[in-house]
């Protein structure tokens, strides 16, 4: 009788320490998650959106002489370091930007063109180039692309 009475005491301090454990363990899972910074890009608070002046066409490059059309506009941050230096470049660069974009655009395909991925990685690249011929890293958070027509 004496053996039961110390195993009933040493089976209810294990439940006691798993209980305890499990509690500890389901506790630092939940603060771990309210503590992590959200997933995804930030977005600014304060965006503008700018326009390239014209719309651009381009060849592409097409055995077919084929061409595109689109009109590009960009969501810059407001609240970045860079916004007074876009305010200025953005005007006077604007026949440097035309030409990368249209440097971009020369590489492209129809078929390339046609694929539901390559408007995605085309604003990228166009985003990128933009940053690149301002002489910025992040004031564009977004391209948009309008009127686009490839015939």
């Amino acid at each position: 009788m004496d053996k039961f009475k110390i195993f009933v005491i040493v089976a209810f301090l294990v439940l006691i320490l798993v209980i305890a454990g499990g509690t500890f363990f389901l506790f630092t899972m939940i603060n771990s998650d309210a503590t992590e910074e959200p997933a995804g890009p930030v977005i600014p608070e304060v965006t503008e959106i700018h326009a390239l002046d014209a719309t651009i066409m381009s060849n592409i490059a097409d055995e077919e002489k084929a061409m595109v059309r689109v009109s590009v506009s960009i969501e810059i941050d407001g609240d970045s370091e860079e916004y007074d230096d876009f305010i200025v470049q953005f005007p006077l660069k604007q026949p440097a930007i035309k030409d990368a974009i249209i440097g971009i655009l020369r590489t492209q395909t129809r078929e390339m063109l046609s694929r539901p991925d390559t408007m995605e990685s085309l604003k990228v690249l166009i985003k990128d180039t933009i940053h690149g011929v301002l002489g910025m890293e992040t004031i564009i958070y977004k391209v948009y692309l309008s009127d686009f027509l490839v015939q």
